[in-house]
């Protein structure tokens, strides 16, 4: 677990179950510098000071506890991110919507006029991708999820926005328990030690039908239009088919739900009972957590 180097001890922690062990440990050696690296990812510089204060900012030094992992993952329009939000509310969790990354790269190439074959400059703008582009209000046009869904089969793409995530997954979030990432390929791809693996399934039709009431709640298509009604569906419900045909079939990363991954079949359950079922899901994997009242 501990090496060491010419300049700083290296920590090494395998998973995060680690941390508890490792943590107690803060108050021998409270003014030694360390390098951190866990699961692999790139290494962080740390005091044991700032650690052990981020680990008291959730627990008392007698009951510190590791944080939380917890990985969502899903085809289109299935309610994982609406599942992922209620998680982080309850659970006091940082959330990153991985499919964000690649709406504001696909969004940067519309502007831009940049073709999605022009894998270069795609690698780049990805590369470059700041926390400020993912709060471009018109990143959930569909027309972004479409550019999103094509500029994601691209490897180089597909390497730099893993990187942004695998970094916001291994930051250590203060007053948080920790992290929730939904996407495509979060419990298989990018956290595969994730504490929690959840996939989210449902029928194309019923995430249709979904995506169309959330057109009618944005005011974008009127409920009593029937004939524009029908025409939105069809459109909605053969983009959906695209996109998992996209998404299933790619070599790089294809959706697929991880071996050990919890899969909830939402077609026949309402949003609260999803929440409810996951929540019991999280709970009794992470004990630990405590709920936000």
């Amino acid at each position: 677990m501990i090496a060491s180097n010419k300049l700083l001890p290296v920590i090494t922690i395998d998973k995060w179950h680690q941390f508890n062990m490792f943590a107690l440990s803060l108050k021998l050696f409270a003014t030694c510098p360390y390098s951190l690296q866990i699961s692999g990812r790139r290494k962080h510089r740390h005091s044991w000071a700032s650690t052990a204060a981020y680990a008291c900012s959730i627990h008392s030094v007698d009951t510190i506890s590791a944080p939380a992992f917890i990985a969502v993952d899903g085809p289109a329009a299935c309610g994982k991110g609406t599942l992922a939000k209620s998680l982080a509310l309850k659970f006091n969790l940082k959330h990153l919507d991985t499919g964000l990354l690649y709406r504001a790269i696909g969004y940067k190439a519309l502007q831009l006029s940049i073709p999605f074959d022009n894998k270069e400059w795609l690698v780049q703008l990805s590369s470059r991708l700041s926390s400020l582009d993912l709060s471009e209000p018109g990143l959930r046009s569909d027309d972004v999820a479409t550019a999103a869904s094509k500029i994601s089969i691209i490897p180089g793409v597909r390497e730099a926005l893993n990187a942004y995530s695998r970094q916001f997954s291994s930051t250590m979030h203060p007053n948080s328990q920790g992290t929730i990432l939904d996407g495509r390929d979060v419990g298989t791809v990018l956290c595969p030690d994730a504490h929690v693996k959840l996939f989210l399934t449902a029928s194309a039709e019923v995430r249709a039908r979904r995506r169309l009431q959330e057109l009618v709640l944005k005011g974008m298509l009127k409920e009593g239009d029937v004939d524009a009604r029908d025409a939105m569906y069809e459109r909605v419900l053969e983009d959906l088919k695209e996109r998992d045909q996209r998404d299933t079939s790619r070599s790089t990363a294809p959706l697929r739900a991880a071996e050990d991954a919890h899969t909830l079949d939402t077609t026949h359950m309402s949003a609260v009972e999803v929440v409810t079922e996951a929540e019991r899901i999280v709970m009794k994997a992470c004990p630990w957590l405590k709920k936000e009242q």
